[in-house]
């Protein structure tokens, strides 16, 4: 592995930091980045409070989120074996559980997403999607 899975925490961190608030009242803030093997990254994106049409194909809340919009960004089939890392931040900068939702773990799963990084109940873990 050549990547460090803490400057890509502190990347998305950064991103997350930058977004418009989500959530109740604006609450929280996410930001992913798409990254290979080697370490470089391929795309950083936040959740927005926007719809996409290639969502809708697959939920009715058709919402922008961070994981989703880095891998649409960069292309559905631009994405197989690379990971990702999802950082939630509340309004007073702490990290907080980043699970991506079901309709994202399709949309990397589909895209061929190899492993997914977030904040759990115990700080970051992560998941394989694909091989």
């Amino acid at each position: 592995m050549a990547y460090s899975i803490d400057r890509m925490a502190l990347l998305a961190r950064s991103a997350a930091l930058e977004a418009e608030g989500v959530g109740k009242r604006r609450s929280y803030r996410l930001g992913a980045v798409l990254f290979d093997d080697r370490g470089h990254v391929w795309s950083v994106k936040t959740n927005k409070l926007k719809t996409h049409p290639v969502l809708a194909k697959y939920t009715q809340f058709p919402y922008l989120h961070a994981e989703t919009a880095c891998v649409l960004g960069h292309g559905l089939d631009n994405c197989n074996g690379m990971n990702i890392i999802v950082v939630r931040v509340l309004r007073d900068g702490t990290p907080a559980i980043s699970n991506p939702c079901c309709v994202c773990r399709d949309v990397m799963s589909l895209a061929g997403i190899h492993t997914v990084y977030y904040y759990g109940k115990k700080g970051m873990t992560h998941e394989h999607l694909s091989t």
